[in-house]
Formats: structure tokens, sequence, C-alpha cells
């Protein structure tokens, strides 16, 4: 049996380790392993109740980083009079000495000049570092949101957008499905569109998809939909587009972010005891508590870095398989660090017991389709 270490480019230091195994299949076991790496992939707003990778081996105390751009030096001139919301999420590195790096937009709905904005001010920011047992470390994989309303009242949609909502509701009503999504994202990317008119849009073509079976699709629309809960959309409509969240993502094998959704829904009193949820809900985690492999439905919605597809991982073994189009690489962001690796289908990355809170960005062209196995 052979075993060969080597670096592969990416940010930070981590070695892939690649064995040879059997004389019928060969395949990579890649070994994530630890080399003065410090971050973590988890949003200020919204940490994970549910994490199924836990650190069980020297875990270290450690801290994150802590700070924030100021509005004022964010928020483009001209965005007061035009009226527009925005939602900046990035995801950036933070050194020892508290500068950022590697700048990039997890999220952007709003204009685009609200991105660079949001990036230019993050890089311009002194963080106060994160800390490892008491001593200042790098830090990979701060994910941050800005957010900027306009004006207009929170439940309004600009004039005509008003307009083209209730032409796209009748196309919807009339059966046209197609025309109707392509009315409901016209609006959703319209650069005068609100952040309430672009989650009431993309709640409308979550369901449109889920419709037309699409699971991928309907998924990835009633998480913008569900962007920040109920701020922009109403009580009533948060709810249902959270219990649909919670229904796309167990339907897609995102077991971990459908039990958060479940935690979300439960506390607000939005789940039926012994309900059909509440046994979905029991059942994932009994899946992921057993030791079979989990295959998961991978899809890559454009070949941006916000058009990703994200995973949080619940095992420590991941490969990839049946690839259909072309997967670039992935991002590994876990409690601590962060590894980027080429794809390969003979491949299979074993992630340390000390690495927890594990998500995964998976690059490639748009469209593309592929089976993730945890095991």
């Amino acid at each position: 049996m052979l075993l060969l270490s080597l670096r592969i480019p990416r940010e930070g230091n981590a070695q892939l380790r690649i064995r040879s195994i059997g004389s019928f299949k060969t395949f990579a076991t890649c070994l994530l392993l630890l080399a003065a790496l410090s971050g973590s992939a988890k949003a200020q707003e919204d940490e994970s109740t549910n994490d199924f990778l836990r650190c069980t081996s020297h875990c270290p105390d450690r801290v994150p980083p802590v700070g924030h751009p100021e509005r004022a030096s964010w928020v483009p001139v001209g965005a007061m009079a035009l009226g527009n919301d925005a939602l900046v999420q990035l995801l950036l590195n933070v050194s020892a000495d508290g500068h950022a790096s590697d700048v990039k937009i997890e999220r952007l709905y709003g204009r685009p000049s609200f991105g660079q904005s949001a990036i230019d001010s993050a890089k311009a920011t002194q963080f106060q570092p994160a800390t490892e047992n008491g001593k200042p470390v790098d830090y990979y994989g701060l994910s941050i949101t800005m957010l900027y309303v306009g004006a207009l009242p929170q439940y309004a949609i600009p004039i005509p957008l008003s307009v083209a909502y209730s032409d796209a509701i009748d196309l919807a009503k009339d059966g046209k499905v197609d025309a109707a999504i392509k009315a409901f994202d016209k609006i959703l990317n319209a650069p005068q569109a609100n952040l309430y008119g672009r989650c009431m849009a993309a709640y409308a073509e979550a369901k449109l998809y889920w419709e037309k079976k699409d699971i991928d699709s309907a998924l990835y629309f009633v998480r913008i939909a569900n962007m920040q809960r109920d701020r922009f959309l109403p009580s009533d409509v948060a709810y249902k587009a959270l219990h649909l969240q919670f229904a796309f993502a167990a339907a897609s094998g995102q077991y971990v972010e459908a039990l958060n959704t479940f935690d979300e829904l439960k506390k607000s009193d939005q789940i039926e005891s012994g309900g059909a949820e509440a046994r979905s809900a029991d059942d994932m985690k009994k899946t992921i508590a057993a030791t079979t492999p989990v295959t998961v439905r991978g899809w890559v919605h454009d070949g941006t870095f916000s058009g990703s597809w994200r995973h949080q991982l619940f095992r420590r073994i991941f490969e990839f398989h049946d690839i259909k189009g072309k997967l670039d690489h992935f991002e590994l962001l876990c409690d601590g660090h962060s590894v980027t690796s080429v794809i390969s289908d003979t491949a299979a990355w074993t992630v340390p017991k000390d690495w927890s809170k594990c998500n995964l960005y998976v690059l490639g062209e748009a469209g593309t389709t592929f089976q993730f196995y945890e095991q």
C-alpha cells in the first residue's frame, strides 16, 4: 500500500494524503490536517442549533473575531435617495492583527453597488482578532451580514413592481407556471426592488418550483424568502415559508438545515406534537445517528460563490459521485479551519476529530448536479 503526502494550492495550510487501496479500485483519502489555521464558518447572527460534528479530541479554547463595518462606511452614495433596501452577507478571513482578507460575497440582495461598497468597508475595518487559548490567531470563514433598509413602508412593493407582482400572481392562477416564474424572477432581481418585494417574489417562486417537482430550485428560492425570517415577510407568510424550507431541506437530504428550521418552528409553537413534521425530524435524527452512508443530492445554481451548493456536514467522511456537468472545487469552512480542494469522483475526504461546525461550499458550472455521500 502506497502512502503519499503532497500539498495543493489553497488558503491556509493543509496536507492532502493520497492512499492507493486494493487492486480493483483506487481512490484518494484526503485527511484535512490542521496546520496553523484558525477560523469559523459560523454566521454571527444565526448559529446552528444542531451541530452533529463536534470536536472530540484536543479541543482548543477558540474565540471568534469581533467587529462589524459601520453602516455609513458601506452604504453607497445616493442609496437613501433611491430608497432601496439591501442585504449583503460577506465571508472573509481575519488575520491575527485584525485585518480582513479574501472578502467575498456570500449573498447579495440589492443593487450591485452595495456589494462592492460592503467589500471595501470590510477591508477597511479593524477587527478584534480571534484568539486560541488566549493568543491572537488567524481566522478563516467569518460570516457577517450587512443590512440597509430604505424609506418604503415595511410591507410595500415599489411601483411599478407592485403591478408586475399582481400580474405574476395572475399568471400562476391561470396555470402558466413557467411564465409566472420568469415574472417573479424579474421582480426578485430588479434593481429597484426592496427586500419585502424580493422575499415575496422568492416565496412565490419556491412554491411554483415545488409544483414543478424541482426540489433544487424550490429550496434555493425559499432560502431567499427566509433571508431574515419575519423581518421582511408578514408573520403568517414567514411561518409558511419556514414550513416549506423544512420540507424542501428534508426532501433534498439537507438534514441539518431541516432540523435547524424545525427548531425555529418549534420555538414559535408552530409544530404539532406527534405530527408529521415531528415524526420526520425524529427520522432524520435517527438517520444521522446510524452508521449507514447517507446520500444528498447536490446542485450548483450558478458559477459564482453566491450560487454555490452549500451543505452543513453531519458525518466526517464525504465523497462526490455521479457528477453531471462540471465541478471546479470546494471550500470547507469549519470552526477554526479552512480548506480548498479540487473535486474528484474517486476521492474521499476525512474531517479530523478536532474540527467542528463544518460548512461546505461546492463551486462549478451552472446546473451541475451530483450525488454527495456522507459516511
